[in-house]
């Protein structure tokens, strides 16, 4: 049996493309591919591809429901003709005349016999949401969406730019395929999907859940957010996390996954908001959901519960959404997280999660249950909301405090873009090797632009290494085993070269020298 999981081991056999979930019969034509081995109830072994909506007006109001309810017999053309008013008043009679047959006419029209809608992509419904969560909606007895304008906490209004209170929210989830072994991914966006219908009898609904339930949405200023996401420190997180996306594509040869360091901001605000609202609100973290809204006039995150049983209505985070509760929140739960039990190794994270998707992220900190995270636990950087070592006042949080909403403030307009005793040449100020170079002796700072020059990834920079982590390297490259070394240490140095390592000393090349010999030998 130990043979069985060997990827040869089956290429003798040839799937017959069988879809037994269809009924024995149908199967997929010219397949052909040798069967794969994995163990029975493995997690690989099914990966279901959902697609959810919250109902948003008209869609949310009582009218549409009854409509769409009652879609066999109201969806008929003849239903709309003079002759068929009896139905519509008898259905108006039913539900005790909560709206008109005026009314009732304009709904049918506008859901059976309107224009022909074309499939709304998922940019294009979160950016109907944001809409509706912006504009707000009164509370009424025939509505499932809810949400009430409330205040910004005096103290976060220089981030922070509409609250809403939902105390009211109905959330869709349909199932539209499935993969197996591989999930799609934004890495793999286009990944093949079994579907849930054979081709000749393709149906026209989808399995699908309806779940009610409450929440809270907070919004920040577009502008603002952009406008951070363009200062030297912001531009180096996120080219430090395009080199860990494209280093692992190169390895699994797919495209890299997109990267973006305001979805990365917005997301880790999320994780450290339901980590304290499972503290204040009595709600277990894995009932809270978050859902990211991150386009080109929009920069926000929804927090809400929706679910089948009671942990989906108790009103416990709509009630925090009132200031007076919001803003201590929010107070405690960056106070928490601008620190970690796992520092200073978190926080000078160059890469970590699956894949180095994540950088200052860990499970002391904000990775949270992984039914809560949209995007499976990465994209995650606290450094981006509180600056690394030596960048404090370059994260988000403080360099909003500089340059409040509307350009307004003390010191607004001044753009802090690192430590005012260091030169940074302008090739490394968009590089991934900002944190390094900044903190670096004058030796890697003769060597750092050389190496950006001819393009060389970032490495890990000063990493404890020795059987018992006694010695420390300036700069050094893993998975091609390569060492750069400031000092000499003979015993640290032998130790490196019996595990295999090439090590080079900066004492003993010119830095374009060593840069050269590092270009070809890093990989």
């Amino acid at each position: 049996m130990a043979d069985a999981f060997n990827s040869i081991a089956l290429r003798e056999m040839k799937c017959q493309g069988n879809r037994p979930w269809l009924g024995w019969g149908y199967r997929e034509r010219e397949c052909g591919k040798p069967p794969k081995t994995v163990q029975r109830g493995a997690s690989n072994v099914w990966f279901p591809v959902v697609r959810s909506a919250i109902s948003i007006p008209p869609y949310s109001e009582f009218l549409a429901k009854v409509v769409t309810s009652k879609a066999a017999q109201l969806s008929q053309p003849q239903a709309l003709e003079p002759s068929s008013a009896w139905v519509l008043e008898g259905v108006v009679q039913e539900f005790d005349g909560r709206f008109s047959v005026d009314e009732l006419r304009a709904e049918i029209r506008r859901q059976f016999h309107g224009s022909e809608e074309t499939e709304l992509s998922e940019d294009q419904l979160r950016e109907q949401e944001f809409l509706a969560l912006m504009n707000g909606r009164k509370d009424s007895p025939d509505t499932d969406f809810v949400a009430e304008k409330v205040a910004v906490p005096a103290d976060h209004k220089h981030w922070i730019k509409a609250a809403r209170k939902i105390t009211r929210l109905r959330e869709v989830r349909a199932l539209y395929g499935f993969s197996r072994l591989q999930p799609r991914g934004e890495d793999k966006p286009d990944a093949k999907l079994s579907p849930l219908s054979p081709d000749d009898n393709r149906q026209n609904w989808l399995p699908a859940i309806e779940t009610l339930g409450e929440g809270l949405f907070v919004a920040l200023d577009r502008p603002q957010v952009e406008a951070w996401a363009k200062t030297d420190f912001a531009a180096s997180r996120e080219n430090t996390l395009w080199v860990n996306a494209r280093r692992a594509a190169k390895q699994r040869g797919l495209d890299p996954a997109p990267v973006s360091i305001v979805e990365t901001l917005v997301h880790t605000l999320s994780h450290i908001i339901i980590d304290q609202l499972s503290l204040d609100a009595g709600y277990p973290a894995s009932s809270i959901r978050e859902r990211l809204y991150v386009g080109k006039d929009q920069v926000g995150v929804l927090l809400y519960t929706a679910s089948s049983d009671s942990a989906g209505s108790l009103g416990g985070i709509a009630a925090q959404a009132s200031p007076k509760r919001l803003g201590p929140a929010l107070d405690e739960g960056l106070f928490r997280t601008s620190w970690c039990s796992a520092d200073p190794v978190c926080i000078e994270s160059r890469g970590s999660g699956t894949d180095a998707r994540n950088l200052a992220a860990c499970h002391c900190c904000v990775l949270v249950p992984e039914t809560s995270c949209e995007l499976f636990n990465s994209n995650l950087d606290r450094g981006s909301l509180f600056g690394v070592h030596g960048q404090i006042g370059l994260g988000f949080l403080e360099w909003a405090k500089l340059n409040p909403l509307g350009g307004s403030g003390g010191a607004a307009g001044k753009e802090p873009t690192a430590p005012d005793h260091v030169d940074i040449p302008e090739s490394i100020r968009h590089s991934a090797w900002l944190t390094v170079f900044a903190e670096s002796g004058p030796d890697l700072k003769e060597l750092i632009p050389e190496l950006v020059e001819v393009e060389v990834e970032l490495g890990d920079w000063g990493a404890d290494i020795g059987p018992d982590n006694q010695w420390q390297v300036d700069l050094l490259w893993p998975s091609s085993r390569v060492a750069v070394l400031v000092d000499r240490d003979d015993e640290r140095d032998d130790w490196l070269a019996e595990q295999g390592w090439t090590t080079y000393h900066t004492k003993d090349f010119a830095p374009s020298d060593l840069a050269d010999k590092l270009a070809d030998m890093v990989y």
